[in-house]
């Protein structure tokens, strides 16, 4: 069927790059084949609906945040065309990535604010608040971190701590950050909680060397 012959030639694709001598140079390369090999498919069977999203994906890792967002958006609509509101949320949160990489940092919250419209689970609730906090706009995380706090399991207490924690982070406090995110931690061993507690002590390193 098409989908498994996608799946064969992305195979393929990245098969060959591991006999390249130059691997960033082969990486790079076999993003834009992928890319092409996405775009074409998605010009010529409409049907095959997830095509785009993974156009604006890549996009996004190549550096075409104008192009990622836009096209990130459009699989956001098909998605919930079809009912998916969870894979419609996660494209708008990455179009969010893509805005804050651009510093349009207003479209980034309106995009998390899309996210949290198609779906409210937990995973979604974190990332939104996590947007809303690196766009400058604690205020409007504050209440997805208390509905998080609020829920009975570990999961979503330990992200309630996390984005306390990058709150203070991002306040410059990285002392309170690193006592929020080591709670965190302590409620559930996640690799999320491990990366932001890098990130404050390695702020609080720089702040006792300033």
């Amino acid at each position: 069927g098409l989908r498994a012959k996608v799946f064969f030639t992305v195979v393929a694709i990245f098969s060959s790059f591991y006999f390249t001598d130059d691997l960033a140079h082969g990486l790079h390369d076999k993003m834009w084949v992928l890319a092409r090999l996405f775009q074409r498919l998605h010009n010529s069977i409409g049907s095959f609906k997830y095509c785009i999203g993974h156009i604006g994906d890549l996009a996004a890792v190549q550096g075409r945040f104008s192009e990622a967002q836009r096209t990130l958006r459009e699989g956001a609509q098909q998605e919930l065309k079809d009912g998916r509101g969870e894979r419609a949320a996660a494209r708008l949160l990455a179009a969010a990535d893509a805005e804050l990489a651009r510093g349009n940092k207003r479209a980034a919250i309106a995009a998390a604010n899309e996210a949290l419209a198609a779906r409210k689970s937990v995973k979604v609730r974190f990332l939104a608040a996590r947007t809303f906090i690196e766009a400058g706009d604690p205020a409007a995380a504050k209440p997805v971190i208390t509905d998080l706090g609020l829920e009975t399991p570990a999961e979503p207490q330990a992200y309630a701590k996390i984005l306390e924690g990058d709150i203070a982070l991002n306040g410059g406090d990285p002392r309170v950050a690193i006592k929020a995110i080591d709670e965190a931690n302590k409620l559930l061993d996640t690799w999320i909680g491990h990366f932001y507690l890098g990130r404050a002590l390695a702020n609080l390193k720089r702040s006792a060397e300033a």
